[in-house]
C-alpha cells in the first residue's frame, strides 16, 4: 500500500537503497489523500493537512497532484509497452 506507514516503516527499517521508494511512496500517500478528501473536519483528526477541504481552486495541492502525475508520467514512459513482450501473457479465469 503506498502510504505513510509504509513509508515510516521502510525509513525505520530501510537502508540507503530504499530512499527513493520512500519518496515514491509518500508521494502518492499525499496525492491519495488530495484526492480522498470526505470530511471538513477528517484532516484533523488524522492529523493530515491534505485532507483539509478545498476552499479554492488556486489550493497548493492541486499543484503536487498535477506534479506528482507529470513525474510518474515521465519515469514510466520509458518503460517498454507489451509489444515486446513474447508468449501467451493473458490470464485465464
Amino acid at each position: 500500500m503506498l502510504s505513510k506507514s509504509v513509508h515510516d516503516a521502510l525509513s525505520y527499517f530501510g537502508d540507503p537503497k530504499t530512499k527513493a521508494t520512500e519518496k515514491f511512496v509518500l508521494m502518492f500517500d499525499r496525492v491519495f489523500d488530495c484526492l480522498n478528501v470526505r470530511h471538513p473536519t477528517e484532516w484533523i483528526a488524522k492529523e493530515k493537512a491534505d485532507l483539509k477541504p478545498y476552499t479554492s481552486t488556486e489550493d497548493p495541492r492541486f499543484e503536487v497532484c498535477k506534479l506528482s502525475f507529470v513525474i510518474y508520467a515521465y519515469i514510466f514512459s520509458g518503460c517498454k509497452g507489451n509489444s515486446s513482450r513474447t508468449g501467451n501473457l493473458m490470464l485465464k479465469a
